[in-house]
């Protein structure tokens, strides 16, 4: 449920009685947590790159070591007055 987890026990308890149900339906905010649901938030969390790649990348150059003051000061002079915020994370 939004806010707080429910064991599969309490859950068995709550939908028997019709104020439980209503707690756990979806429209209050009651998501079941699947094996399913677990796989795509895996395959998301590890697959997608959330179109930021770019700027980690490119501008800052994340795979060149750590970020830093030079690394972010060498970022903000390769953006060449462009904004920030044509990326897409900002």
């Amino acid at each position: 449920m939004l806010g707080y987890s429910v064991s599969k026990q309490e859950a068995s308890k709550l939908l028997q009685i019709q104020a439980g149900q209503k707690a756990l339906s979806p429209d209050n905010g009651a998501v079941k947590v699947t094996e399913e649901l677990i796989d795509l938030g895996r395959d998301a969390f590890y697959q997608e790159t959330f179109g930021n790649e770019i700027l980690f990348t490119d501008v800052v150059g994340i795979l060149d070591g750590p970020i830093n003051l030079r690394s972010i000061v060498k970022a903000v002079l390769s953006l060449k007055g462009r904004e920030l915020l044509t990326c897409k994370f900002l």
